[in-house]
Order: structure tokens, then C-alpha cells, then sequence
């Protein structure tokens, strides 16, 4: 049975729903269905440049086992950057590059709450991948349409073609830029020439500074600004970048997401022995003409948190980006109430903060920088610390 327009297009949490939707005669046998998983793990996720080619099962594995979390990526990177209404995404084109299953163009619909109008473009090579796709729109996503249909499936594109499509241009790749390449993303961006550039990636070193830095620094010299995850704007010092030479593996800029799958997908995923509740991943979101809207206190600097380097009784240090450098910074949890500790214990690597300056002072070799935390993604603390 189709969900009825006016509802939220997927509620995430009902297994049987998906399971029955996308699940082919032969992944109806468990068994089979984590073989086919498994070979998609050491086939394709994090591969880092290996094509794939999907056949009926793989597709139909991919969906099923990948829904729930790329779903959740979507909406963990949206929780730190929200979608501004003046940008009038529910009445662009969305441009979804590799598009799969259609995972994260469910995740983008669903994210406007029903309020679509525009368009969905799929550039997706698998004719089983396309199948799956449709299986998910029609079922999550009904609509009526005249004329021409809402979203369209493309093997390639023409500029004569992207002109006809609404504005904004919303072009996306949700785990495709680590298959195809930085050019052959660049050389889609050259054609579409969207408004907003938004890319979910793998969250490792290796995806970073091999695709996620030079996609950087071409996108902005062709005139685009960062609105995710750099906290200053039009900020093309990246101190990654200055620093290259003294990073290692266990520094680079990414983010975490926290999942909540429902049992029947803990329970796929402990058979599998792949740990899934905190997913690392790399959501960037790029803008030619959109500005990113400061909610808070200008008085407060902004920053996201790298890598937690050690969280005691009464204190918690960690690496922060902020202002176009990387600092050590320490929060004391004295003062603070039990709920804002608590929450100070559920802050992620990738979360937006608002913080003050207390003090800078010198432990050992290390300069270390004092911050009260204001704000973690847009959600003040109970009490100031």
C-alpha cells in the first residue's frame, strides 16, 4: 500500500516495509542476502576509485541494507547546516549523481517535509539500480504529475537539457565521487553549472586528501563559496592544506554520524560483524550565490571538533577547526548542570559549535585554549559554562 501524499515520503524503522519493497526472490534467503552485502563491502564501500557493476541482487542488497544509514548521513549533515528557506530548494532540480536505490533522494525529499514541486534528475549507468529507484518513488513518494514526469532517469546529460530544468540546481553525489574521480565530477559540475554542489562521501583520510581537498580548491576558483563544514565563509586557507606535510592518518576533517537502526538491521549487521553505530563521513554543501545565515551571537566563534583527544572527571580536550586553524582546546565540565554534561558527552567529530574564549595558556609543549561551548549544532546548552 503507497503512504498518502501529504505524509512524510519514508518513516524509517519499519524493515519489513523496505525489505518487501526492494528484496528479490533470491535475497529473500538471509544467507544470501549477506553474502551479497558482504561482497558489496569488499567490492565497493571505501574502494576508493573501483568501479562497480550491480546486477538485480547487489542492487536489490545495496537498498535493503544501505537505506536506514545513507537516510541518517543526510540527516545528520542537515542537523549541522540547515537548509535556508531563501535557498527555495522544494522548488529546484535535484541533481542526483550515481544516484543508486535512490537513498539520499528519498533523505532530500524527505528533509522538505512534502513541500517539493521541482524536479529529480538521476544520472545512474544500472538499469537495476533505476528499477529499485522507481520502486522507491512510486511507494514513498507518490505524486500526481501532468506532462512530463517529476524526476527523470539519464545515462548522460546535454546542456541544451539542464537549461529547461527549474532553479535552483542542487547537484549532489552520495558515495559516487570515490568511484568515478574528481574530473569526471568537475566535468558534471561543468555542465550543470548548479547553484549549490553538495557531496556525502566516505569519511576516511584517503578520501579527503585525495578527492575532497582538490574538488575544494577547483570549486571555489570557479566561484563558489563554503557553507559546509568550513566555519568562515569564502575561507580559502584551509589549514589542512598548510599543514599537509605534518598530517597524518589520524587527522583530517570529517564528520560522525550516531545511528539509530531499527533490531532488524542490528541484527544484519552483527551477522556481519560491521559495526554501525557511528558511521564517519564527508559532507560538504557549496553555494555560487546563497549565503549562509548566522543564527547566533556574532561575539561567538564558530568551529567543529576534529579529534577527541581525552575526556576525564572534570575536564574534556579535543582538536578543534575554527577561524582557519586547527587549535587544542579544553572545556571544563565544572558549573555545568547534569544535562549540559551530558550533552558536552554526545558531541560528535563534525558538530557545529558556538564557543567563547576563557583563556590561552601552555601545557608542556602543547598551547592549549580554554572555550566555554555555547551552542552545539544550533541547540544551546542548558546553562552557560
Amino acid at each position: 500500500m503507497k503512504r498518502q501524499q501529504q505524509q512524510r515520503p519514508l518513516l524509517l524503522g519499519d524493515y519489513e516495509e523496505v525489505y518487501e519493497l526492494l528484496a528479490t526472490e533470491k535475497n529473500r534467503n538471509e544467507q544470501e542476502l549477506l553474502r551479497q552485502v558482504k561482497h558489496l563491502q569488499e567490492n565497493f564501500v571505501g574502494s576508493g576509485g573501483k568501479a562497480f557493476t550491480y546486477d538485480e541482487e547487489s542492487a536489490s542488497a545495496y537498498g535493503i541494507y544501505y537505506m536506514p544509514t545513507n537516510f541518517q548521513k543526510w540527516r545528520s549533515l542537515f542537523e549541522r547546516v540547515a537548509i535556508e528557506e531563501e535557498w527555495q530548494w522544494q522548488q529546484g532540480t535535484f541533481i542526483d549523481v550515481g544516484m543508486g536505490p535512490g537513498t539520499y533522494t528519498l533523505a532530500f525529499l524527505d528533509s522538505l517535509d512534502a513541500s517539493f514541486t521541482g524536479k529529480v534528475v538521476a544520472l545512474e549507468s544500472s538499469l537495476f539500480m533505476q528499477q529499485m529507484a522507481q520502486k522507491c518513488f512510486h511507494h514513498f513518494f507518490p505524486r500526481e504529475t501532468k506532462g512530463s514526469s517529476w524526476y527523470a532517469h539519464l545515462r548522460e546529460i546535454s546542456e541544451r537539457e539542464v537549461m529547461t530544468w527549474p532553479s535552483p540546481k542542487i547537484l549532489f553525489f552520495g558515495n559516487s565521487i570515490t568511484e568515478m574521480g574528481t574530473e569526471a565530477a568537475l566535468k558534471i559540475e561543468s555542465v550543470i553549472d548548479p547553484d549549490f554542489l553538495c557531496f556525502i562521501e566516505p569519511g576516511t583520510s584517503d578520501f579527503f586528501y585525495r578527492f575532497a581537498l582538490p574538488l575544494r580548491s577547483v570549486l571555489l576558483q570557479r566561484g563558489y563559496h563554503t557553507l559546509f563544514p568550513c566555519t568562515k565563509i569564502g575561507g580559502t586557507a584551509c589549514p589542512f592544506l598548510r599543514q599537509q606535510k605534518q598530517m597524518t592518518a589520524n587527522r583530517w576533517c570529517h564528520q560522525v554520524c550516531q545511528t539509530e537502526l531499527p533490531l532488524p538491521w542490528q541484527r544484519l549487521s552483527q551477522k556481519l560483524k560491521i559495526d554501525r553505530r557511528y558511521l564517519p563521513y564527508q559532507g560538504h554543501l557549496y553555494a555560487k550565490n546563497a549565503k549562509k545565515q548566522m543564527r547566533d551571537s556574532t561575539s561567538l566563534s564558530s568551529g567543529r571538533p576534529l579529534r577527541f583527544l581525552e575526556d576525564q572527571k572534570g575536564l574534556t580536550t579535543f582538536q578543534l577547526c575554527s577561524k582557519e586553524e586547527i587549535l587544542t582546546v579544553e572545556v571544563l565540565k565544572r558549573g555545568l548542570s547534569k544535562s549540559a554534561e551530558k550533552r558536552l558527552k554526545r558531541l560528535l567529530v563534525g558538530d557545529t559549535i558556538l564557543y567563547s574564549l576563557d583563556k590561552i595558556f601552555t601545557k608542556g609543549s602543547m598551547q592549549i585554549s580554554r572555550i566555554n561551548i555555547h551552542s552545539i549544532n544550533g541547540e544551546k546548552l542548558s546553562d552557560e559554562n
